[in-house]
Formats: structure tokens, sequence, C-alpha cells
């Protein structure tokens, strides 16, 4: 399945919809071109047994490249430290949406806000109801990005539904073009 149907059949997005993204080299400019990116880690993230380079792994090299803050969950900052990499914060699920929601906020603690936010490793319902209540409340000016495995239809854009091999793949491709101008 490689269109932009919600992963979940039963659940409607609304009129609103992801843009879907098939081409990595898009997500990697748009970080580039970004002031103020975020990247926010849930525990999907670390794949245990991965044959190919583990998410955390990617994360952690696009990050470095584009000096881009992230934020994990409290289950997925062990995997971080365990690679040498402290998170610029440590904040459930619920607290990371609460605080793209305020304008005010930047985990540098000044404004301005974020402009692009990155979302991997959510479960899929968890990120489909985050996700829901940014695109109803959050600052217009942010952009929502999921590269989660799973098309999401409540950010602006969206990696569509991938294999796993598709999907780290991806990955690989945007930490590939993070930070080269």
């Amino acid at each position: 399945m490689t269109d932009d149907t919600p992963w979940q059949r039963y659940e409607v997005p609304g009129s609103t919809r992801a843009v879907v993204v098939t081409k990595p080299a898009v997500i990697a400019a748009l970080l580039n071109k970004a002031a103020h990116p975020l990247i926010a880690a849930a525990h999907y993230t670390d794949i245990p047994g991965c044959l190919q380079k583990n998410p955390v792994e990617i994360i952690i090299q696009i990050a470095d490249a584009g000096k881009i803050p992230v934020i994990a969950t409290p289950s997925t900052a062990p995997a971080f430290r365990k690679r040498g990499f402290n998170p610029a914060a440590i904040l459930s699920i619920m607290e990371i949406g609460s605080r793209l929601n305020d304008l005010e906020w930047n985990i540098k603690g000044n404004p301005p806000h974020h402009d692009l936010v990155l979302f991997i490793g959510f479960p899929y319902s968890m990120g489909w109801l985050l996700q829901s209540g940014l695109k109803s409340f959050a600052p217009k000016s942010i952009r929502f990005i999921s590269i989660d495995q799973r098309y999401q239809p409540h950010c602006t854009l969206s990696f569509p539904n991938l294999s796993r091999d598709e999907w780290l793949s991806h990955l690989n491709l945007i930490a590939d073009g993070v930070g080269r101008v």
C-alpha cells in the first residue's frame, strides 16, 4: 500500500489532508530552509535487531547535520543516550502536543516558535490524535511533517504507507540531504 489513505481505514481525517511526499529530498530541503526546525521522536523510532541502520541512528545523523534539536519521549531517550546523543528535552507525547500549541514556546527557551516539526516513531493512533489537535489549534505558521512508516493525514506533509525497507531508505535519503545547501 503506497497511497494516501489512512492506515487504519475507519479513521476519517476531514477535508484537509496531508500532502504525500514520495521524494525524501523534499523533506531534506525543507529542513535546510527552516529557521527553527525540531524533531519529535517517540518509542517506535527504536527498532531492536534492525538489519539496516536503526532509525534512532538516522535521526541522530539528521539532527547533527542540521543542528536540529530532538525531543524524545521518556521511553525513547535511553535509545538516544545509548548512542551518545542527549535529546534537547524529554517530554511525554501529550506534553509535546501541548508545547507545540503554545506560540511562545521554543525548545531553546526563547521565541520565535518552531517553524517545522518532524514526527517519527509515534504509535499510529497517538500520532493521529496529537496531529489532529495540532492541525486545529497550533500556530498556522508551523509545518508538521510525519516521517513515520504510515501516512498521517493530519500533518502538513507525510510519507505514504511504506514497507519497512522503503521507509528506512527514505530516512537515509533525508539524512544524506540535510546540511547540504
